[in-house]
């Protein structure tokens, strides 16, 4: 993502308002102002700045549009930040980091067949009432989900 499609996520209450907060002039098509604002940007702490002009439900929506995670426990000033080191790609997005793992759907696989498994052997413990079973069961499951957190981590 550039500067310039972060910033034209802003709508022109709010690109006109940076505008006078960095102190260039409103003339020109949206897309010369947010090319002017782009340029005059430098650094996550101009973002964070120059986010200080969005309300709070505006600043929760864009973060939803660039896949923030967590963005509706974070507190405003955390929010800004993770905006603006993913405007400035220094930060990778919860998508991004599921996109990396390596294996992802075996593991989902593997992990969601040793839950439905303890779940089986707590129903047949249940049922048959043979402890020695249910407790050698459930150790291999929870030896199978460790293995698959461990790979997922």
């Amino acid at each position: 993502m550039t500067l310039e499609d972060f910033i034209s996520r802003f709508n022109s209450e709010e690109l006109t308002s940076a505008l006078k907060q960095h102190n260039i002039v409103d003339t020109g098509s949206n897309i010369d102002n947010i090319e002017r604002l782009a340029s005059d940007i430098g650094g996550a702490s101009e973002i964070v700045h120059l986010l200080s002009v969005v309300e709070e439900f505006r600043l929760r929506e864009i973060s939803l549009g660039l896949g923030v995670s967590g963005a509706g426990t974070m507190n405003q000033q955390k929010l800004k930040r993770k905006i603006a080191l993913i405007a400035l790609g220094e930060y990778e997005t919860l998508e991004e980091g599921i996109s990396k793992i390596e294996n992802l759907y075996p593991m989902v696989i593997l992990v969601c067949s040793a839950f439905i498994g303890m779940i089986l052997f707590i129903g047949a413990a249940f049922i048959f009432s043979s402890s020695p079973i249910f407790l050698s069961l459930t150790a291999m499951t929870i030896a199978v989900g460790f293995y698959g957190y461990w790979k997922l981590k």
